[in-house]
């Protein structure tokens, strides 16, 4: 044992056993097999490695990581009481699992959700309790905000690379008059279609944005040149939703910029750079966003049908839904076209009935409210200097990518993705660090806390 005195005035020695040393590095445990597995199914570790994908390790990671979670949890010593906003988020998931579950007789076909639809869907919700559950301290979020920041950014920069060094795009799409566009997707051993890694770029630039803002010098040209180099992707990878989300973001950093002339002025430079190295293509699949007379309108305009119609499927079986996992099922027998519903709020009603809907949509506004406690207690602790920086720029994040995933969604599937559930455990985590760092309270909602909650702001 050793012990430390205090200091000249303060009462009382300070004493630092090995137990207590071998309590904080086994909280550390849980924390590190998280990374570990996040490392692995970001960058599909599986199918680069075979080795790996024998063993199975994503299961494997997972499986020892909510283990190591429970014995922590479980040991010796007092346990932190939950927050509210943690109790509110996993009450609601906790009804959402037991709904599925008690609707399984009742749904059109019971048997593929046995079969393909629970198996994914645990998996991912998963997510939400190890984030919440291993991330313990501002250093264990400053950490993983780093580490998701740089595999996202690496799952951009691989096809990109390829892209430039020999040509590869990795998609296609038809434009119209037996014309077809080339579309970078996500590099060969990534799952992503051009799509999806739009849904990256978005996803990485806000978190570049928040890193450089509170860094040095060399990290914040470190940061823009990465953001540089994300929005060249974007453009190639001719998502429309994924441009519309960016547009979102743009605005967003103009409003609430201190120096809005030179912030528009950037954006008009930046455009009069980036539009004449566009092929004609390209100008006009983002040209189809907004116009019919133009190359790609009429997938555009079939998107929006699609959407439509998937909501007639929904209406089919409007209580229950057809089953958890079968959106893409449905789709087939109903639509005559067998892929999952390119909207996540239609996907939920065809799976889980507008019933699942509404329970879904009640997580997500529980989630939106943890991320908004977050920045307010951000902002409460920041006044007073007991702030980590780590925690601010984890909630300020976190509530952007909440928006942009909500947005994005529009255009995307996800009921069983794990990034809807990773993102709600880090806005529990998020905020009960920043609620610790503003001593337990957090400030009533005033219009000017409101204001400042908003992301993308000069703090």
């Amino acid at each position: 044992m050793t012990v430390a005195k205090g200091r000249p005035g303060q009462g009382g020695v300070r004493t630092v056993g090995s137990r207590g040393r071998g309590a904080s590095e086994a909280s550390n445990v849980p924390f590190v097999l998280f990374c570990l597995l996040i490392t692995s199914t970001l960058l599909h570790l599986g199918a680069r490695l075979p080795i790996l994908g024998m063993m199975r390790i994503d299961l494997l990671l997972g499986a020892a990581a909510l283990a190591a979670c429970w014995l922590v949890r479980s040991g010796p010593g007092p346990r932190p009481p939950a927050s509210e906003e943690e109790l509110r988020v996993n009450r609601r998931l906790y009804i959402l699992f037991a709904y599925i579950f008690l609707t399984v007789p009742f749904v059109q076909w019971p048997g593929s959700v046995i079969k393909n639809g629970l198996e994914p869907f645990v998996k991912a919700v998963l997510f939400h309790f190890l984030a919440s559950w291993s991330i313990n301290t501002s250093r264990q979020l400053g950490i993983f905000i780093w580490l998701y920041t740089g595999l996202q950014c690496w799952r951009v920069l691989e096809p990109l690379y390829l892209h430039l060094a020999y040509g590869y795009w990795g998609s296609a799409t038809h434009v119209g008059g037996g014309e077809f566009m080339a579309r970078l997707s996500g590099a060969p051993m990534d799952t992503v279609n051009p799509n999806g890694l739009a849904f990256i770029i978005i996803t990485a630039i806000p978190l570049l944005y928040f890193i450089g803002q509170r860094a040095t010098v060399m990290v914040r040209i470190l940061c823009w040149c990465l953001i540089g180099a994300l929005i060249y992707a974007l453009i190639l990878t001719g998502s429309r939703s994924g441009f519309l989300v960016f547009a979102l973001l743009v605005g967003l950093w103009i409003w609430r910029s201190r120096y809005k002339l030179a912030a528009i002025v950037a954006i008009i430079i930046s455009a009069a750079a980036i539009v004449p190295s566009m092929t004609d293509l390209q100008k006009e699949r983002y040209l189809s966003i907004f116009r019919s007379d133009v190359a790609s309108a009429e997938s555009a305009q079939g998107r929006i049908d699609a959407v439509f119609q998937d909501f007639d499927v929904a209406l089919r079986r409007p209580l229950f839904g057809h089953g958890l996992g079968t959106s893409a099922e449905a789709n087939a027998h109903f639509r005559g076209y067998g892929q999952v519903s390119h909207n996540l709020y239609t996907e939920v009603a065809q799976e889980l009935g507008f019933v699942g809907l509404a329970i879904f949509l009640s997580i997500l506004v529980a989630v939106g409210r943890a991320a908004v406690s977050a920045v307010r207690a951000a902002g409460a602790a920041q006044s007073r200097a007991t702030l980590d920086d780590s925690v601010r720029v984890a909630a300020d994040s976190i509530l952007t990518l909440l928006i942009v995933n909500v947005v994005f969604s529009f255009a995307s599937y996800g009921l069983s993705d794990p990034n809807w559930y990773m993102l709600s455990g880090l806005a529990v985590a998020t905020a009960r660090l920043a609620t610790r760092s503003a001593g337990g309270s957090v400030p009533s909602p005033e219009r000017s806390a409101t204001k400042r909650a908003y992301p993308l702001g000069r703090y």
